[in-house]
């Protein structure tokens, strides 16, 4: 009884005179992508003559669907738009995948084709050829922007590079424009750039980062070490310096507002002394004077002590500065804010422009800060103002 249960669970006694029951087909059994392709499955894609072609099919198909999201954008668009979809599926938040990670993102996007051709796409732009893909040299290289190597990067000024850069994309640096470059990096929309946001922002206009640049990057911008860059921080290091006129003025207001002269003015001083009239936002209707009062109470003491010290003055100026373009509107806002008496406006207009013969014979023009008047023969004037900026390799020199 024991043997005809044992046999009846496991079917019937093969007849050895008779050919072999064919094998069950397991094929449902097995997941329609692997993981990874056999030995036997990638010797016989690499026979493959058809190969290329499928792999140009599916990079197309990416291209297709992107264009439809993006209504037909430009490349760094699209690219961008693709780096988000990846980024979705990027749990640990490393911004690379390895071809496990990279088929399970494919097919979670529907991008789907055979193990060998998905393989071949994702060593086609693994440029580094180090078996990780990065999201930004993958999603570049889909829509034929440039992909770089990032291994052998020399070292070189970052801060630099990425400052001259964005100056660039933003024109001409005015705060408004360096906002807008700012909203093209910030994926998000949180008015914060984390490092992948960063990173794929910076490669969208050409400058490609590896991961020890990005972090002095961070160090740089991330004054409050959030781990993010807000836009605050941004702008804060971006703002092109205000020239010698205007900063004097701001000196002249200061040196108003510090009675006593130890070179500190507390809070309540400052807003007792403040006038909105003449405030670019008032004066556009976006601010009431009462919101300018508050927000302009709020954004002067940068350490937190109610104290303002001349630098934390100039800083407020710096960003309003790089809004307003007319030197003789900068000093008329300035004088009704703080009542000033100056008495005219050739304070902050550019100084005469020397052109200089040096001893080597090269020549160049350069702007005399703080000489706004002076006769072609006053020759003594012009270069002591030129050796006044440090320039001292003087031959020859004229007005122009």
């Amino acid at each position: 009884f024991f043997f005809e249960v044992h046999a009846s669970l496991l079917g019937p006694v093969p007849d050895p005179d008779l050919p072999p029951l064919p094998t069950p087909h397991l094929d449902r059994a097995v997941p329609r992508r692997p993981l990874r392709m056999p030995s036997f499955q990638a010797a016989a894609a690499a026979s493959d003559p058809n190969l290329q072609q499928k792999v140009t099919k599916l990079q197309r198909d990416i291209q297709s669907k992107i264009e439809l999201t993006t209504a037909f954008a430009p490349p760094h668009i699209k690219s961008r738009k693709l780096q988000q979809m990846f980024r979705n599926y990027d749990l640990n938040e490393t911004g690379t995948m390895d071809i496990n990670e990279f088929y399970g993102t494919m097919d979670k996007l529907n991008f789907h084709a055979e193990p060998a051709v998905v393989d071949a796409l994702f060593k086609k732009f693994d440029a580094n050829a180090n078996g990780t893909l990065d999201f930004t040299e993958f999603c570049n290289g889909i829509f034929g922007m440039p992909v770089k190597s990032m291994e052998a990067a020399p070292v070189r000024d970052v801060i630099g590079i990425v400052k001259a850069k964005l100056m660039e994309r933003a024109g001409a640096g005015s705060l408004p424009a360096l906002a807008r470059v700012f909203r093209v990096m910030d994926d998000s929309g949180n008015n914060k750039l984390d490092r992948m946001e960063m990173q794929s922002g910076m490669a969208t206009f050409g400058v490609y980062l590896t991961a020890d640049e990005l972090e002095v990057l961070f160090d740089y911008f991330d004054s409050d070490n959030s781990g993010q860059i807000h836009v605050d921080e941004f702008l804060s290091f971006l703002v092109p310096d205000m020239s010698l006129g205007r900063k004097n003025l701001c000196q002249a207001a200061f040196n108003l507002l510090d009675v006593n002269g130890d070179g500190t003015v507390t809070i309540d001083e400052l807003v007792l002394k403040f006038h909105t009239d003449e405030h670019p936002e008032v004066l556009a209707g976006r601010m009431t004077a009462e919101e300018v009062t508050a927000e302009f109470a709020a954004a002067w003491d940068t350490s937190g002590d109610g104290i303002i010290t001349f630098d934390e003055f100039c800083e407020y100026y710096k960003h309003m500065s790089s809004m307003i373009t007319n030197d003789e509107y900068f000093e008329v806002m300035l004088k009704k804010s703080w009542q000033l008496d100056t008495p005219t406006a050739a304070r902050c207009k550019p100084g005469i422009k020397a052109m200089v013969t040096h001893f080597n014979g090269r020549q160049a023009v350069y702007t005399i800060d703080g000489l706004h008047t002076c006769k072609p023969t006053e020759v003594h004037k012009l270069k002591a103002g030129l050796m006044r900026q440090g320039i001292t390799d003087i031959k020859h020199v004229r007005i122009v």
